[in-house]
């Protein structure tokens, strides 16, 4: 059985993230596996969190704990995770976004540390523009 399933107000921990400015909203988050997840045991899924440039792999919390392991298989890895992303409220299209959004993240990570992936990064962002204009103009 699913822990979030059965968590009760005794073994969940308080919640102590700060309050949020009126209008601000948190970081929406979305479970994520692929092919680099696999393990002996299975794979091992991870958190994305929106924006966020690194993700969060479930190997679980203190010396005693294990891993998450959503199949042995990527096919049935990849259906939990939709599952669990399905159950969190998001459609695909929102766990795109979010995927997207750490990728964006990632890509402004590296081009700060190095211009000259900067400079590679614009001139492909170009090429897909003009790919874009080209495809309009046509249409």
């Amino acid at each position: 059985m699913n822990a979030l399933a059965t968590a009760t107000p005794a073994n969940v921990a308080e919640d102590r993230t700060p309050p949020l400015p009126p209008g601000a909203t948190r970081p929406r988050c979305c479970f994520y596996v692929d092919e680099t997840m696999a393990s002996p045991h299975g794979y091992i899924p991870c958190v994305l969190t929106e924006g966020e440039p690194h993700f969060a792999p479930l190997l679980g919390n203190g010396v005693a704990s294990r891993p998450w392991y959503w199949g042995e298989d990527l096919s049935t890895a990849r259906r939990i995770c939709s599952e669990q992303n399905a159950a969190l409220g998001l459609t695909p299209a929102d766990v795109r976004d979010i995927e997207l959004s750490c990728l964006a993240a990632s890509f402004r990570e590296q081009t700060a540390e190095d211009p000259a992936v900067r400079t590679r990064y614009d001139q492909a962002r170009g090429r897909a523009t003009a790919r874009e204009l080209d495809s309009e103009a046509s249409a």
